[in-house]
């Protein structure tokens, strides 16, 4: 029984989170993986953690601007190998490490991801080898601010990348749809006023 015990929490130790980052306000706030954390002394030699721009792994989103309500598509790349695992939230693009304010909801494409920290961030549900991932992103109303996308990607137990980062998408603080609707009422407008 104990021999037994002890695999299976090898087992679970060496996957980390295979169905997605933990809910937590830290998780949702550092986007740091707790399952494999290596100490500032540490002499293995085992790789650590950076908070450098990766270079295997990237974020691509199918527009740069958009209107509130409107969707964004957004892809995790593995630019080299795959990825086992991500989180990912939109935030304030002069600063992606303030996690004050997170912006919009997620809508996952398909059963591989699942929403988290109120619908602000997405993460896996499985584990996988991805080469990449795309689920969408919707603008909040009245945001008048340029956002930018954040993820901490996931290669194994113990190897992730943060701060992996997109290109700045700007929210526009009028929708499309009351732009339209503008538009629309000055045609009207100015063909009653011919009309008289």
């Amino acid at each position: 029984m104990f021999p037994v015990l002890i695999s299976v929490l090898l087992v679970v130790a060496c996957h980390g989170y295979p169905d997605g980052a933990p809910d937590t306000p830290e998780m949702c706030n550092t986007l740091r993986p707790t399952h494999y954390i290596i100490k500032e002394t540490s002499s293995s030699g085992q790789w650590q953690p950076t908070a450098l721009k990766p270079l295997n792994y990237s974020l691509h989103v199918d527009r740069t601007s958009v209107y509130p309500g409107e969707e964004v598509q957004i892809m995790i790349k593995a630019d080299q190998m795959y990825f086992e695992g991500f989180i990912l939230q939109a935030r304030r693009a002069s600063n992606t490490l303030d996690y004050s304010m997170k912006y919009g909801t997620f809508k996952p494409h398909d059963e591989d991801a699942k929403l988290i920290c109120n619908d602000a961030g997405i993460t896996h549900t499985q584990h996988f080898h991805w080469k990449n991932i795309t689920f969408s992103w919707i603008a909040p109303q009245n945001l008048k601010e340029n956002v930018k996308f954040v993820a901490t990607v996931v290669k194994g137990y113990k190897t992730y990348f943060m701060n992996v980062e997109s290109d700045v998408v700007k929210v526009s603080g009028t929708s499309a749809v009351g732009i339209s609707t503008l538009i629309l009422l000055l045609a009207s407008a100015i063909n009653i006023a011919h009309l008289v």
